[in-house]
């Protein structure tokens, strides 16, 4: 059984040949590359927004009546090689908007105009 001294000196030793060790800088690839959706809301009603990817549906948040919103949205809900759609939900009124298929690959911003009769809605990609 080791003593404590031992003990002490295998932890000091073990400290500084870390502290010795050459540090690498910490990539880019840390923070994970984002998108950005601005919703311009010209409806009467406040209307809530989703992503579909992937077979799943994300709920990236509520935009005001006649206001306009940006959200800063991950890459992760981009589907690689794939497209996602964007949907918009009336509150209250019963009115739903499906947008086309985007694809998308981070870095991107995308617009959306929402109008009075949702299903007039146009997007674009920048």
């Amino acid at each position: 059984m080791a003593t404590l001294p031992a003990v002490l000196g295998l932890a000091c030793l073990t400290l500084t040949a870390s502290s010795c060790a050459p540090h690498r800088a910490v990539s880019d690839r840390a923070t994970p590359p984002t998108w950005s959706l601005a919703v311009e809301n010209h409806h009467w009603l406040d209307v809530e927004v989703y992503v579909m990817h992937g077979g799943q549906t994300t709920r990236v948040g509520l935009v005001t009546a006649t206001m306009t919103q940006n959200f800063v949205l991950p890459t992760d809900l981009l589907v690689k090689g794939g497209g996602i759609q964007l949907a918009a939900h009336a509150i209250g009124g019963g009115q739903d908007l499906l947008s086309e298929v985007i694809t998308l690959s981070g870095g991107e911003r995308v617009e959306w105009t929402l109008e009075r009769a949702l299903r007039h809605g146009s997007v674009s990609v920048h």
